[in-house]
């Protein structure tokens, strides 16, 4: 998966609010900087990222937190 990719994905998991990035880098403890650099390619996206944004596009959106769409 590239950096653009997971970006996307990510962003459509999170509702795509601004401030996703900032709301998920909050709930699982990453850098908002380390979450850039996996995007820009700067560093390679690690496995558990991956399996981070399978676990989340798999929750229906009416369990999703409501800090989620904020």
């Amino acid at each position: 998966m590239t950096g653009d990719e997971f970006e996307e994905r990510l962003k459509t998991a999170m509702g795509g609010v601004p401030g996703w990035k900032t709301r998920f880098c909050e709930a699982t403890g990453i850098a908002v900087s380390t979450l850039r650099r996996w995007t820009s390619g700067e560093l390679a996206l690690p496995e558990y990222a991956v399996a981070m944004l399978e676990l989340l596009e798999r929750v229906p959106s009416a369990f999703r937190p409501a800090r989620w769409l904020r």
